[in-house]
């Protein structure tokens, strides 16, 4: 039995262009995600400031928008076949904890509710932040699925033993120095490497 740790947003549900639309119904400014080169620096590649990063986030988080997110292509059927031969797969997010509940939901109403642990990070809050390397290093994990470079890298560099899969993305194109980083172009590739280790 092995173990599958996954991102959530823009790995699981295709939160990004809805988060963009919604910044534009509150604040009237209009982004182009192709302008987002590094997730983690978003308020850099949109001119913001951090704070009107977080507080929209914080706003699309509250006001449950997630649930309207469409699935990333090909993540139902790989997750489903994952469980299918006896695996674990598992939710480690940077979101804050009080998010839960609307990935939860948002689990079931996709039927992917097979996934029950539901890691919350809290990256970007200012008390009781972990890096998403400490969650996979205590949940004894072999596999972790990422679309942000940082994270990659971390988890990488940590838990030398594992396989992080990159899902490739506009905001994650630095070169790949660790050899236990394979950048994928989809759940459907991520499947192929799989299977080789099952």
């Amino acid at each position: 039995m092995k173990k599958l740790q996954t991102d959530f947003d823009e790995v699981i549900a295709e939160t990004t262009t809805l988060w963009i639309e919604f910044f534009f119904l509150k604040t009237g400014i209009k982004l182009n995600i192709n302008d987002l080169t590094e997730y983690h620096h978003m308020a850099k590649c949109f001119g913001l400031t951090d704070h009107a990063v977080l507080k929209a986030w914080n706003s699309f988080y509250t006001e449950r928008k997630t649930l309207g997110a469409n699935l990333v292509d090909g993540c139902w059927e790989v997750l489903n076949w994952w469980v299918s031969k006896g695996n674990i797969v598992e939710i480690l997010t940077s979101r804050p904890a009080f998010c839960q509940d609307e990935i939860a939901m948002y689990l079931k109403n996709k039927k992917l509710d097979f996934i029950t642990t539901i890691n919350c990070c809290n990256t970007f809050e200012k008390t009781g932040s972990r890096k998403k390397s400490e969650v996979f290093l205590e949940t004894n994990s072999d596999f972790f699925v990422e679309d942000t470079f940082s994270n990659a890298v971390d988890v990488a560099s940590c838990a030398p033993q594992s396989i992080v899969f990159l899902l490739d993305k506009t905001w994650n194109q630095s070169p790949i120095e660790h050899t236990n980083i394979i950048r994928v172009s989809s759940w459907y590739k991520i499947k192929e490497h799989l299977e080789n280790y099952l």
